[in-house]
């Protein structure tokens, strides 16, 4: 079930109860009917797609989610590891709390693995794509999975501690956030503490999860790439050419897994564009007239090539 507040900026505030807590959004253009479910990176919220979203169709409901342990979300109990799999049914709890049979998604980094995947898990229910700065998620040739997968339980069950560190300003945790992500500019920081920071007499801290920063479980490519081959819906891939991701797959692995996107895809469609990872939050505008088009061709019915 979920429950609504409104801010003067016609956004509103939504949130869905599931079993561990609740999973908190921000609501664009709340009375469109057609529904894209947005989904942040890692260690970020909902913010991340204030600057995009307005830049794109006022005709679409744009629900943007905080992950579980992110934002204004509950944190996963005590214990539980954040794995892929666990926010894949994150978000199948929120759509079900939403009474969603059919939706489009639109990820950013983490977010678009998290969107990938499920779109791969439930390729009836998705029907369209978008991935900003995504492939997959984190992998690994199967030695090193398996390597990881024993790396992943000794670091959390040695380092599951949820300790919190105190800012004095709120200038001071956004240049800890800088630090940790050269991407964003001061304007881009300010936006994601604003949402994912709280404040106490003692300062402010960020409201995430600590327990995020441990290592948890990957999925092996091959699995990932069969999951990515059963997609139906029409998909847009959006890369940056100073990014994460020409960095960190191989030329093989990235064929593949384009490969595995076009098997199924209504239509598939890959750009690349100048810019670094939070290039949707420090320059929305050199991607939004591509999803706006994207969402055009849609609306009439064109085919992207």
């Amino acid at each position: 079930m979920a429950s609504t507040t409104k801010d003067p900026c016609h956004v509103e505030e939504i949130s869905v109860a599931v079993p561990w807590g609740t999973i908190a959004a921000k609501c664009w253009n709340p009375k469109s009917t057609k529904i894209v479910i947005g989904v942040h990176g890692w260690q970020d919220n909902a913010n991340t797609f204030d600057r995009l979203i307005p830049l794109l169709p006022k005709d679409i409901k744009f629900i943007c989610l905080d992950l579980p342990g992110h934002g204004k979300s509950s944190y996963y109990p005590p214990g539980t590891m954040y794995e892929i799999q666990r926010y894949i049914m994150s978000l199948h709890f929120f759509v079900k709390g939403l009474n969603l049979d059919t939706f489009s998604l639109m990820g950013h980094s983490l977010g678009g693995a998290i969107c990938c995947l499920y779109s791969g898990t439930f390729p009836d229910k998705v029907h369209e794509l978008i991935i900003v700065e995504s492939i997959c998620a984190a992998t690994g040739n199967l030695d090193k999975v398996v390597s990881y997968f024993a790396e992943g339980i000794n670091s959390f069950v040695n380092g599951d501690r949820r300790t919190t560190k105190y800012y004095p300003t709120i200038e001071a945790a956004m240049e800890r956030l800088k630090l940790a992500n050269n991407s964003l500019t001061d304007e881009a920081a300010r936006i994601l503490v604003e949402r994912g920071s709280r404040k106490s007499e003692q300062g402010y801290t960020f409201a995430r999860d600590p327990v995020l920063q441990q290592n948890t479980l990957r999925l092996t490519l091959a699995m990932q790439l069969e999951m990515i081959s059963r997609i139906k819906a029409k998909t847009l891939l959006i890369l940056a050419d100073d990014g994460i991701i020409f960095k960190i797959i191989d030329s093989t692995s990235l064929q593949q897994t384009l490969n595995a996107y076009k098997k199924n895809t209504t239509s598939f469609k890959q750009v690349s564009v100048p810019g670094k990872h939070h290039l949707h939050l420090t320059d929305p505008e050199s991607i939004s007239q591509i999803i706006f088009d994207f969402f055009k061709d849609l609306h009439t019915g064109e085919v992207s090539l």
